[in-house]
């Protein structure tokens, strides 16, 4: 009897229908649904369109269970943020309904943003199961760990945003199957993707080759090094960002990411030849835009070592060049502004300068202030910090 009942389920697995199940939501994971959105898979299913409530469901009559297929979705002027993941999708049987894909879309102007803040969650959730796993090991030092948590996300935020700017077929495949898992939160898959050898085999082949392989190549060092701090293992991540200097060394990017992460582990010296080297490659082209985050940044760095002379020259000239960017695109720039203006009142402060403290925390006040009504997510914990260096002028 049990034999006849395992023939009989076996057959109804191979009869069952191969389907793909989904949702389509805007902007974020627990976003409203959007209607009538195209999902199709080329070549091997029939186009569909999202319900009422934003499911959809793909049907593969030719295909395996198990297989996988890459999903494409249309809407009008919007964009997928989390792209990644339409790749490669596992098709399952018509009756299993847990495993459904939630497929982010943005209006095309809000997308760079949007998929800033889906990399960011997802990397902040790893950060926070791996600091949590630590704290219960015995032995470790609870003050350091929690300088290396706050570290860890700080470096992410720049990280979540190289990875917004990708859209597909602007990375190597293996970086793209990376970004996948990293989409997935699966991120002891996504370092084993990239790890050492599939890397120097990379780096081997594009120096073989022309300039952009070799990008790529240090583009997936330095994704490596900063999952390599997901799991605090900091030694080995410094590692993996200077193969992607050595890789690629008039990489701006790449560079700047290092420096970055220096700055967070206060690696302060080393950090700042980083971005001296970073203002070299910059300068040249001219690129505005670099230019003032190398030097607001290099600001925050002489600041931190009372170098305060050299802070302020950082930081008059950031503030000019985000100002002028800002005359002409005030949306994008003027947050800019703040952050350079939020940087000098704490530097003023530092220097016992109450006035120009004051006056710079309340330019950056003014600027938060109307960006945090429009979008209090991601700009008001930048308020809150203003407000409470403000509060340090009357003191």
């Amino acid at each position: 009897m049990r034999l006849l009942y395992a023939v009989l389920v076996s057959a109804a697995c191979i009869q069952a229908e191969a389907v793909m199940r989904g949702k389509v939501v805007r902007n974020r994971l627990d976003g409203e649904s959007i209607v009538a959105v195209r999902i199709t898979a080329p070549g091997v299913a029939n186009p569909t369109l999202s319900r009422d409530d934003g499911t959809f469901t793909l049907q593969f009559p030719n295909r395996p269970v198990g297989d996988r297929v890459t999903i494409e979705l249309t809407h009008p002027g919007f964009e997928v943020v989390n792209w990644p993941q339409l790749k490669g999708v596992v098709l399952a049987l018509d009756y299993q309904k847990s495993n459904v894909l939630v497929i982010i879309l943005a209006p095309a102007a809000d997308r760079l943003e949007m998929a800033g803040r889906f990399y960011l969650n997802v990397s902040l959730q790893a950060i926070e199961r791996q600091y949590q796993q630590r704290l219960q090991q015995a032995g470790e030092d609870k003050t350091k760990l929690s300088r290396e948590l706050v570290q860890t996300k700080a470096l992410w935020t720049q990280t979540a945003q190289e990875l917004a700017k990708l859209q597909p077929g602007q990375s190597s495949p293996l970086y793209e199957d990376a970004m996948k898992l990293i989409a997935e939160g699966k991120i002891e898959e996504a370092l084993e993707v990239l790890n050492e050898a599939n890397l120097i085999k990379m780096t081997q082949a594009a120096k073989e080759a022309a300039a952009r392989p070799l990008r790529e190549a240090a583009r997936g060092w330095a994704l490596r090094g900063s999952l390599l701090a997901t799991k605090f293992r900091f030694a080995e991540a410094e590692a993996a960002y200077r193969e992607a200097v050595e890789t690629a060394p008039d990489d701006f990017d790449r560079r700047f990411e290092f420096a970055y992460f220096l700055q967070n582990l206060n690696r302060h010296q080393a950090a700042r030849e980083q971005y001296e080297r970073c203002l070299s490659l910059a300068r040249p082209q001219p690129d505005s835009v670099r230019i003032a985050m190398t030097l607001n940044n290099l600001g925050n760095l002489h600041s931190d070592q009372n170098r305060m002379e050299a802070a302020r020259k950082a930081y008059e000239e950031a503030l000019g060049t985000y100002r002028k960017l800002a005359a002409s695109n005030p949306d994008t720039y003027l947050p800019y502004v703040a952050r350079v203006l939020s940087g000098m009142g704490r530097m003023h402060l530092a220097t016992h300068n109450r006035a120009e403290a004051g006056a710079a925390l309340a330019a950056a006040l003014e600027i938060y202030s109307k960006f945090a009504e429009l979008d209090p997510e991601q700009y008001g914990p930048f308020l809150r910090a203003v407000k409470e260096d403000l509060a340090k002028v009357s003191q």
